[in-house]
């Protein structure tokens, strides 16, 4: 996914694995609401910092009843960002793959 007006080379790049993070948020463990709100406090504060690349840790939804919860519902939230997200990809595989999300802040 890339924000609107952004290169849309960023998220592939980002999926590639050329932008390493250098911050990392693990919401493992947490509830859908808990999970998202705490990815959008990290989000905002590493936003704030000036980081450029954020890894949120969610995990891959095994240990879930049904379907994988938190990943989808972070990268929903992360879409409603759009002035502090330029983009957001799945790690790669050697990364952590689905469970992991790497988010490329906005330096506006």
């Amino acid at each position: 996914w890339v924000a609107s007006g952004v290169d849309p080379k960023l998220a592939t790049q980002l999926a590639d694995g050329l932008f390493v993070p250098t911050r990392r948020l693990d919401v493992h463990g947490h509830d859908e609401a808990s999970a998202v709100r705490a990815a959008r406090r990290f989000v905002e504060a590493e936003a704030d910092r000036g980081t450029r690349c954020v890894a949120l840790i969610h995990g891959r939804g095994r240990h879930s009843i049904g379907p994988p919860v938190l990943g989808p519902a972070i990268r929903a939230a992360l879409r409603m960002m759009s002035t502090r997200v330029d983009a957001w990809a799945v790690a790669r595989r050697e990364a952590g793959g689905e469970g992991v999300t790497l988010v490329l802040l906005a330096r506006r």
